[in-house]
């Protein structure tokens, strides 16, 4: 079950708190480390809609799977390490940020 409510229908694949929510969630590297808690918040899914914007930080549903989406990276400086290749962060593949 989840800690916060769903939207009415039709917007029933999103959350919908009466107030923006703060929540963490912890990232780890495929080998178990490293691993870092990442903050973020969950809003109104409804009146995240009516703002007119197309991208939304705050924006979240019951999922079976955990996906930042594009606005996490945004403002952040993200690595991409290619298969086999070595650099100063180490031997890829991996993502950084």
């Amino acid at each position: 079950a989840s800690i916060l409510p769903v939207c009415a229908a039709p917007n029933m694949a999103w959350f919908c708190p009466a107030a923006t929510t703060a929540l963490t969630a912890t990232t780890t590297g495929s080998g178990g480390s490293p691993a870092a808690t990442i903050p973020f918040q969950i809003g109104n899914a409804v009146a995240l809609f009516g703002t007119g914007n197309n991208v939304f930080a705050e924006l979240g549903g019951p999922g079976p799977a955990f996906d930042w989406g594009l606005p996490f990276f945004l403002g952040r400086h993200v690595f991409v390490g290619i298969a086999g290749k070595v650099s100063g962060l180490g031997t890829g593949p991996y993502w950084a940020y």
